[in-house]
């Protein structure tokens, strides 16, 4: 993904839906080139993150980003952000939240979103603890055993996920 993509994403995650106009006003370019560089984000990311509504504009449809294996940025095709941000929060003592956020190359918003995302489907229906930011760290208040209880949940609901089409 080149700079100027990776700021069209994160004009996207950072609001609910912008038009190629409103983009390229932001960015100064062209709305052809910011048509064009969401055609070739939705390529790179074998999946149509990036949607339009015919009269609102282009918007990152989280449903996508939930379904498929997304291969980070980063240059580990195994990783994705869900199991990047899991892994830093179980197994580093203090994960600095806008460093993960560089890291992974989103924006902080969108951290946010799968942050939240991760908390709804991990906490509802399981008793675990949440995910939390406190003063610029996410941190997992809980035990040995409550993390390898998150970590084996997670672990198997990626799988099942994976595997088994739910819908």
């Amino acid at each position: 993904m080149t700079a100027r993509q990776k700021r069209i994403w994160d004009l996207l995650a950072e609001h609910d839906c912008l038009t190629s106009q409103q983009i390229a006003a932001l960015l100064h370019i062209s709305d052809r080139t910011v048509r064009s560089d969401i055609k070739e984000i939705n390529g790179e990311q074998k999946s149509e993150v990036i949607r339009s509504k015919k009269g609102q504009g282009y918007f990152i449809d989280a449903g996508q980003l939930d379904k498929r294996v997304r291969a980070s940025e980063t240059g580990r095709p195994e990783d994705d952000l869900e199991w990047a941000i899991i892994r830093q929060v179980l197994f580093c003592r203090e994960t600095p939240y806008l460093d993960l956020a560089e890291e992974l190359f989103i924006s902080d918003t969108l951290l946010s979103k799968i942050v939240a995302e991760l908390n709804r489907n991990i906490t509802r229906r399981h008793n675990l603890p949440a995910i939390l930011k406190q003063n610029g760290i996410l941190t997992l208040a809980a035990s040995e055993e409550e993390k390898r209880s998150y970590y084996t949940l997670y672990i198997m609901n990626r799988n099942v996920n994976h595997y088994f089409d739910m819908e």
